[in-house]
């Protein structure tokens, strides 16, 4: 293999340019060779090694404790214990303790360049699926909290809202399969919210953890139209459908999630698994339906499913 530069080590592997870059930097993960233009090059050690971080990584091990091994050591963590740290969904570490109580202060003090700062570090520092799992959700929850207490102002929930719409966006967008072959292999799974509902974190998180299983993920965004999302389904022939019904107040409410989950279950082809979250539940046995439908409690059901497929 010929040397490669940077943007063929973004489309082979997937890895975010900035989060490689933040490897070498911090934690000397891989040190590339350069050109005469001073532009780094890979060799095939480097391409190799690259390969075994991100995917350590993505399986939930921290950069900085991986960083240090050598490359004999990463494959062999890779082939002897390919499910080592998957199963440990439910730990959150003390690197993500910190970076989570930081936060919190960051915000209450209105230091955002602070907040984006300790929002970089967990990027560096901690995989993907923690950062959803335990540093995002709890963060949102403890946010909550505050505002209804009236120990945090509403002004401060935006402004966290705000940051990490952009933050998990890229995140997401980071993890998307660019190899065209391995897409059309992937499962596809299709994630929005129904009608009215205008909440994007849940589904945002959701399109992060079924990235990180490598399937193609297509992310509607909320508050979908039913007969939108039944001509989505028919186009991109989907295997799977994460749907969000969240109780809505009812001036939002403009179709019950029965009618739309009804609807929705007549109309699409009845090999799309539908997989459901949310605080509405539908009694499914009034559905009448041949489908498999699954109702999820939370993202780590969801991320436990996508191991199992």
């Amino acid at each position: 293999m010929e040397n490669l530069n940077v943007k063929a080590i973004v489309q082979l592997i997937g890895i975010n340019e900035n989060t490689l870059r933040g490897w070498e930097r911090r934690y000397g993960a891989v040190s590339p060779n350069r050109d005469d233009e001073g532009r780094r090059t890979y060799s095939a050690k480097d391409f190799e090694r690259i390969q075994c971080l991100w995917e350590l990584v993505q399986k939930g091990h921290s950069i900085g404790r991986l960083a240090p091994l050598s490359t004999t050591k990463l494959k062999s963590m890779l082939s002897e214990h390919p499910q080592e740290k998957i199963q440990a969904s439910g730990q959150q570490s003390d690197v993500v303790n910190i970076i989570l109580k930081q936060m919190v202060k960051d915000l209450e003090n209105f230091d955002l360049e602070k907040l984006y700062a300790h929002l970089q570090k967990a990027r560096f520092e901690v995989s993907s699926k923690e950062i959803v799992l335990h540093l995002i959700l709890p963060l949102m929850r403890e946010v909550g909290i505050l505002v209804i207490e009236n120990k945090m102002s509403i002004a401060n929930e935006h402004i966290l809202s705000s940051l990490l719409r952009d933050y998990l966006g890229s995140i997401y967008q980071s993890l998307s399969p660019y190899n065209l072959s391995a897409r059309q292999m992937s499962k596809c799974v299709i994630l929005t919210s129904r009608e009215g509902d205008i909440h994007e974190f849940g589904i945002l998180l959701s399109a992060i953890i079924s990235n990180l299983h490598r399937l193609k993920s297509i992310y509607l965004g909320p508050n979908m139209p039913v007969d939108d999302l039944i001509e989505s389904c028919l186009q991109f022939k989907n295997d799977y459908l994460v749907l969000s019904l969240m109780k809505l107040p009812a001036q939002r409410e403009l179709v019950s999630s029965f009618d739309y989950l009804k609807k929705l279950d007549q109309k699409v082809p009845k090999k799309i698994t539908f997989i459901l979250g949310g605080s509405d539940l539908v009694d499914l046995k009034k559905l009448s339906s041949s489908r498999k439908i699954i109702q999820l409690k939370d993202l780590s059901e969801l991320d436990l499913f996508f191991q199992q497929i």
